[in-house]
């Protein structure tokens, strides 16, 4: 039958806009190619930007588990998607640059939706941020570690505490 006349439509978990699947050819364990056996799909559903417009649109993204022949090993799929967080990658990257811009979640909150007209709460950008920190936490303490061995650092305009010197 379809939408009434001046009405969109638009997508939900159990009809999402767009369908991306992850097929994975080569075995990351051994290398071998041609060896593996897909095993059952992982869905994810998640918030981000559709390809043509930039409006949020549920996304599905669709994995496999993966199992090889060759060498025996065990692969989980590889999604896009973060745990902690209905956003996927371009919308999360989205509001991570807007925390960046010292913008508390009450003005991301009112920027996201009227950029893209998509309104959400200050929960909803706050476990984004969260989510978004937890994945880079391991990345900061590697660039930490690389600093703390540093026998000089000049860093322009910006004050860091290493070891309790500034």
């Amino acid at each position: 039958m379809g939408p009434t006349k001046g009405h969109l439509v638009t997508a939900s978990p159990t009809n999402p806009a767009r369908k991306y699947g992850t097929l994975r050819r080569i075995v990351p364990h051994c290398g071998a190619t041609g060896y593996l056996r897909r095993g059952r799909a992982a869905i994810e559903l998640c918030n981000d930007f559709d390809k043509d417009r930039m409006r949020i649109k549920v996304v599905c993204h669709i994995g496999y588990h993966y199992a090889c022949w060759a060498c025996g090993g065990k692969r989980g799929p590889d999604l896009p998607t973060l745990r902690g967080t209905s956003f996927g990658p371009k919308a999360l990257g989205t509001i991570v640059q807007l925390a960046g811009k010292k913008n508390v979640s009450a003005y991301i909150v009112e920027i996201f939706g009227d950029m893209f007209e998509f309104s959400v709460s200050e929960t909803t950008i706050w476990n984004a941020r969260r989510a978004a920190a937890t994945m880079l936490e391991l990345t900061m303490k590697q660039i930490i570690a690389v600093l703390k061995k540093s026998k000089f650092l000049g860093i322009d305009k910006t004050r860091y505490s290493i070891n309790g010197e500034k």
